[in-house]
């Protein structure tokens, strides 16, 4: 996955960073969010997030349990609510109560189970970008 670290100047609805490591799902979601024109971009390790995430109003973290990456979602939801506090962070996973108590925990602000509805999703996008948009 390349990451873009520059989020389309054309694109309205707000900057979206997606992080995950399944290609498949995060390109769907990519997909989806720039045909209702967010600007999206992508990443896989902090080293291409970290820049990123100075520039978006909404953080996915995508959990689709790859071996490498279902451990490090936890990591990577801790650092992002680190770095930046203001940011909400909407998480993308399987049906996992233990996973989903301790992502809300460490700072995840919402929570989609996979499968997921195409409307609810962006709806749930909607209302983070609306929030954050009243707070700044």
């Amino acid at each position: 996955m390349v990451p873009r670290s520059v989020f389309p100047a054309s694109k309205t609805s707000g900057r979206i960073l997606l992080v995950g490591a399944s290609l498949t799902l995060v390109e769907y979601l990519g997909e989806m969010l720039r045909r209702v024109d967010y600007a999206v971009a992508f990443a896989s390790e902090p080293s291409e997030w970290q820049d990123i995430l100075t520039s978006c109003e909404v953080a996915i973290l995508v959990d689709s349990r790859p071996v490498w990456f279902s451990g490090r979602i936890f990591d990577i939801c801790s650092a992002i609510r680190h770095d930046s506090p203001d940011i909400p962070i909407m998480v993308v996973g399987p049906n996992d109560l233990e996973s989903k108590v301790r992502l809300f925990k460490i700072g995840a602000d919402d929570y989609l189970l996979d499968p997921f509805d195409h409307e609810e999703f962006l709806a749930r996008i909607r209302a983070l970008t609306r929030r954050r948009a009243q707070k700044g």
